[in-house]
């Protein structure tokens, strides 16, 4: 809030409201305790147009012009770290900070009893700015907190974790909270920001989905709505459930003996028994009602049972092609799944951050790491009704290619369920897609 410390600060704001006058730039004070966001300010060029988006509104809002003989020191806030002095007032400084969610509750000893706060609420940036005189007096200080929520996204890719921001959406954030700060008819002390989110580099799916239009999918009450050639799809996801198998005996489960064999190969480990992992799934606009049917040992964590009193589902997928997708009593889909798999023809660009929409968004900042191989969390191999398909999993199961006869065709965001995805073979059928969004969005890929 504005200080007004002694008359002769006082006199020397207005003044500042009626000239234009100079201020000195000072320390730009920089950290995060959440992820990598101030890496950005390792970029001479990103400092250089921050600098001038704030010279503009300090022009604007209170006629103040930035030195031009002089530039912020900017200063990542560590300890033990020696800052500049500076010796030309008035003197502006800014504190620029990052919290995650519950650090920033703990830091202001905050009593917060609604959860969606802390459920929506992603991270909290911190703007700081204050203007001393020679003295060291406060002229002007104001402070502003940034609440970052999930906001809609066009972006394709794997997410940054810790990372919200592109460099262009920081510098835009700055920009917006800077007019909030310096504006003298505002008050605001926190605002909402709904962000679409970063998107690591990469040499397979920007370069191949830049400029395509993206579909967004709605998720409501376990149904998924979207629209695909003029028609909205709709897909409804059932409960994950299990059904025991037994192999022996009079009571044993009906399957065929190449199965029994692969749960005979398989050690599924101390206290687990055979199981089908399924999960229903109905493409409403086509009439179909599909069943996933995973074979599997089902078990329990024995230390974390033990030592926490608590049970662990522990889940040894069976190998080869022993898992099915049913329509009815119907075989649609016969297939394989693999874990964690390596593509050394595939990269991850640690140093490269995009929008996930275009290659021009592409910006760079230094990393301990810059490139490595993609690891799949889930490679689903197999045949959809005689065609093969392959479906890949990546980015802590977040990203999804879709391949026919070898070609990708679709590629998807999602966890829970698909979020958005882009058409790159538009003549595959809704019916042959909807069928292979069950499997590759089914819950046991989650």
């Amino acid at each position: 809030m504005l200080k007004f410390v002694a008359a002769f600060i006082f006199s020397l704001t207005c003044l500042f409201t009626q000239a234009q006058t100079n201020i000195y730039p000072g320390n730009f004070r920089f950290i995060s305790v959440y992820g990598p966001l101030m890496n950005y300010w390792i970029d001479s060029a990103t400092r250089k147009e921050c600098t001038i988006l704030l010279d503009s509104i300090l022009t604007t809002k209170r006629n103040w012009v930035l030195n031009k003989n002089n530039d912020f020191q900017f200063v990542a806030i560590k300890n033990n770290t020696s800052i500049k002095s500076i010796t030309k007032y008035p003197q502006l400084n800014i504190n620029f900070i990052e919290y995650s969610t519950p650090a920033y509750i703990k830091q202001f000893n905050l009593e917060i009893v609604d959860s969606s706060f802390i459920k929506e609420v992603l991270s909290i940036l911190r703007l700081e700015v204050r203007l001393e005189d020679k003295n060291q007096l406060v002229i002007f200080e104001k402070d502003l907190d940034v609440y970052v929520k999930q906001g809609p996204s066009n972006g394709i890719g794997i997410p940054i974790n810790g990372l919200h921001f592109t460099k262009k959406g920081m510098l835009e954030t700055l920009k917006k909270s800077f007019s909030i700060l310096f504006d003298s008819t505002t008050t605001n002390e926190a605002i909402d920001l709904r962000v679409a989110g970063a998107f690591v580099g990469d040499n397979f799916i920007l370069a191949k989905t830049n400029g395509l239009n993206r579909t967004q999918v709605s998720t409501t009450k376990g149904i998924s709505k979207f629209k695909y050639k003029a028609q909205d799809q709709l897909i409804r996801w059932g409960d994950q459930l299990y059904k025991d198998v037994v192999l022996y005996g009079k009571n044993k489960t009906l399957i065929p003996g190449t199965l029994v064999k692969a749960f005979e190969n398989t050690n599924g480990g101390d206290n687990s028994h055979p199981v089908f992992l399924m999960q229903e799934g109905r493409d409403i606009l086509s009439n179909k009602n599909y069943t996933i049917q995973l074979a599997a040992y089902l078990g329990v964590d024995a230390y974390q049972y033990l030592n926490f009193n608590t049970v662990r589902p522990v889940v040894k997928l069976i190998s080869g092609y022993n898992h099915f997708l049913l329509n009815e009593k119907d075989t649609t889909a016969i297939f394989e799944i693999q874990m964690d798999i390596v593509d050394s023809t595939k990269k991850i660009f640690l140093n490269q951050i995009s929008n996930g929409v275009d290659l021009s968004s592409v910006t760079s900042f230094e990393s301990l790491e810059s490139e490595i191989p993609l690891t799949y969390d889930y490679l689903i191999k197999g045949k959809l009704k005689e065609i093969s398909f392959e479906i890949k999993i990546a980015g802590d199961r977040y990203l999804r290619e879709f391949y026919l006869n070898n070609e990708l065709i679709c590629v998807a965001n999602g966890n829970i369920a698909p979020e958005r995805f882009v058409m790159l073979d538009n003549s595959i059928s809704p019916e042959t897609m909807n069928a292979l969004f069950i499997i590759g969005f089914n819950s046991f890929f989650q």
